[in-house]
């Protein structure tokens, strides 16, 4: 077919007005990520619409009633077959549709595999819908919506920046607090899943890449550097001062111990140095919060970071004052039995002391040691602090209140959030 030359101009412009256009156009397809769920049960129940294929890609169940399927020495046995691994996909027109696991549903994929006896199941869908399981678990949904937009755009970005922290493992992602706790779409609720679609696509960058977008509950009046905690600084996780987090409930806490009971708990984690005499703060961070702890007890001393000591003992955070009670510092003694062939005699220990009995090696504490944590009597450590959690990053309380305080009808009050808490970022789609 013979064109005229203005025909073929007319096409030429045409491409070279639609190109530029077509090429700028970002994808809006959300990346995938692989959830590691939670799970050690030798068999696994799959319900709702759903197509199960094998490895080369063939159908061999279809199903909206139930499906068993059992781990045997690294094989899953479905029907008489074993099979290295098996994909189940919602067949559901709906696009909501889930696929039960145990009961409990979840939207996108569900890969079944087995370590030895035990099932392994990794729940794979895009991010987006991710985070409608995670948002309700890792802040309160009837907070105020800017708090929760901040909240999805940094468990967004979170979760981008170690879409493969769990690699070794065969998924990406676990279901824990040690990546982000996700409880499928059973947990999902409204006020969360707005806050996920009207911040969707955002996440938080530095100079062009992903930041760390770490998170706690409260930071006690001010944020820590990441150097600080795990060793390694980044230049957006400052030290902030929070003065909104001071309205929480962990803005003053106290726990009480005696010396017998943080011995023990000492000796528990491998320090041990009898009933405590003494504790020191050696060194604080930049923030304020405790750094390193000098331990003196009756039978040795140690030095010991004091997230290290957070964790034995159980405190809220690092940021605190230790007070002995000089009241109640003499640490209370037992009375022994001794025997031996020809004689026996009593003595006293101090509390706490480890002897040699004919049962083994025994721990004595006296009678009236209150060993509950945070109860005053018998009591003559005390910690007194503020805060909750590592303290790095966004404040979740902190971002409660500034939400509050922000101005009604103000849509990007969480833009304001998140600048707070990480320095000099900037918030773009992904």
């Amino acid at each position: 077919m013979k064109v005229s030359k203005n025909h073929d101009r007319r096409l030429i412009l045409l491409i070279i007005v639609i190109l530029p256009f077509a090429f700028s156009l970002p994808s809006m397809a959300a990346p995938l990520v692989q959830v590691g769920l939670s799970t050690t049960e030798p068999t696994l129940q799959l319900a709702g619409q759903c197509s199960v294929f094998d490895s080369a890609g063939h159908i061999i169940a279809e199903n909206d009633a139930g499906i068993q399927l059992e781990a045997v020495d690294g094989q899953v046995w479905l029907n008489g077959t074993s099979h290295v691994v098996l994909r189940a996909v919602p067949t559901g027109l709906d696009s909501a549709a889930c696929i039960e696991v145990n009961g409990r549903p979840y939207r996108g994929d569900i890969i079944i595999s087995a370590v030895g006896n035990k099932v392994k199941v990794v729940n794979e869908l895009d991010v987006e819908e991710y985070l409608l399981g995670v948002l309700p678990l890792e802040m309160p949904p009837a907070w105020p919506l800017e708090a929760l937009k901040a909240q999805a755009v940094a468990a967004r970005t979170f979760a981008l920046k170690n879409i493969n922290l769990h690699r070794n493992e065969g998924f990406g992602l676990c279901d824990s607090s040690h990546c982000q706790v996700y409880g499928g779409a059973r947990v999902e609720c409204a006020s969360s899943s707005m806050a996920v679609k009207e911040t969707a696509g955002m996440v938080i960058k530095y100079r062009g890449d992903l930041i760390e977008a770490y998170y706690h509950a409260s930071s006690g009046g001010k944020t820590e550097t990441s150097g600080a905690v795990w060793g390694s600084d980044r230049p957006y996780l400052a030290v902030v001062t929070d003065e909104a987090d001071l309205l929480s409930p962990y803005a003053s806490w106290q726990a009480c111990f005696s010396p017998e009971q943080v011995g023990q708990k000492l000796a528990s984690h491998g320090y041990s140095i009898g009933a405590i005499q003494d504790l020191e703060i050696i060194s604080r961070t930049s923030s304020g919060r405790a750094d390193f702890v000098e331990i003196k007890g009756l039978e040795g001393k140690a030095t010991i970071a004091a997230a290290t000591l957070r964790h034995v003992l159980g405190l809220n955070s690092t940021m605190f004052d230790i007070i002995m009670d000089k009241e109640r510092s003499g640490v209370r003694t037992v009375s022994v039995l001794v025997l031996d062939n020809t004689s026996s005699f009593v003595t006293t220990v101090a509390a706490g002391t480890s002897v040699v009995t004919a049962q083994g090696t025994e721990t004595l504490y006296s009678v009236g040691t209150d060993t509950s944590r945070g109860r005053q009597g018998g009591s003559n450590i005390v910690f007194r602090g503020s805060g909750y959690g590592h303290g790095v990053g966004l404040s979740q309380w902190g971002a409660k209140a500034l939400a509050e305080k922000g101005m009604p009808g103000n849509n990007n009050v969480f833009l304001e959030i998140l600048t707070h808490y990480y320095r000099g970022v900037t918030i773009e789609p992904y």
